[in-house]
């Protein structure tokens, strides 16, 4: 983790004159994507903003607070941009740990249409099926005790019936 450190910036709040969106749009520093995941998490991932955006880590699942102070390390790189419907509907926690980070308008949460034409336009196909990437387990896995006590099992029962359908 990156360490904290506290570097000024300006605040975006609304929506923000034009020339303000184009320099969003052309951020040095770190991006942070952050969507909502519903149970008190979010999923983050971080980006360096110069020149090409590069990924500075793998996406998680993480607690709001957890994600908060994740955030906030964006900073020991330049400028903080936070991005995405997670940040607005924990605005307040964001602001408390990186109280001077942008934050984007939700007219940069989805790709526009010229985006994704280029990115598919660049990608490379095949026949292999695509893997899903699961931040978190699903909310059978993480109930399965409540579930498996329902149904009169324990959980090791009940694993073994998952497995044996699974066959």
């Amino acid at each position: 983790m990156l360490g904290r450190i506290k570097v000024p910036f300006i605040i975006f709040a609304g929506s923000f004159p034009k020339e303000k969106e184009i320099a969003a749009a052309k951020a040095t520093g770190a991006v942070v994507a952050i969507t909502h995941a519903r149970a008190g998490q979010v999923y983050l991932q971080s980006f360096l903003a110069d020149g090409d955006t590069m990924p500075m880590g793998a996406p998680q699942a993480l607690t709001v607070a957890e994600a908060a102070a994740r955030a906030a390390d964006g900073a020991a790189v330049g400028p903080l941009w936070l991005v995405g419907d997670g940040v607005a509907r924990y605005r307040d926690a964001f602001l408390a740990a990186a109280p001077l980070a942008a934050i984007l308008g939700p007219q940069y949460d989805s790709p526009s249409p010229a985006a994704l034409l280029a990115a598919a336009a660049s990608a490379s196909y095949g026949f292999t099926p695509v893997e899903p990437l699961y931040l978190r387990p699903s909310d059978a896995e993480e109930n399965l005790d409540a579930i498996a006590a329902h149904r009169g099992l324990t959980r090791h029962d009940a694993e073994a019936r998952i497995r044996q359908a699974m066959e």
